[in-house]
């Protein structure tokens, strides 16, 4: 098969996610700042709220795709609420994060 057969008809997405004990969760509340300008800042800096979301996402992304996995089996029909939900956010420029798994 020449690559012009196979070219568009799959592709291979990677997602790195970190390990569940590489931050505690502790640090990753909304209010608190994860983000250093130097190692040893003394001034205050403002919170990091989006990126904290995205380090929790990023710990929990095995078992939220294992939930929707385990979902999908136990409903199949869920799978299609989905993308017709999706299709329907999309219609509407409401489809956020379309660069993320969940996406």
């Amino acid at each position: 098969m020449s690559n012009e057969t196979v070219k568009g008809k799959f592709k291979i997405r990677l997602y790195p996610a970190i390990a569940k004990d590489a931050f505690k969760l502790s640090k990753l509340v909304p209010d608190k700042n994860n983000v250093r300008r130097a190692l040893f800042a003394e001034e205050v800096l403002p919170a990091t709220p989006h990126y904290n979301t995205s380090i929790v996402e990023d710990k929990f992304m095995y078992d939220h795709l294992s939930a929707l996995h385990g979902t999908v089996l136990a409903c199949p029909s869920f799978a299609e609420a989905i993308m017709l939900m999706k299709a329907w956010l999309a219609q509407r420029n409401r489809l956020a994060h379309s660069h993320r798994a969940t996406g």
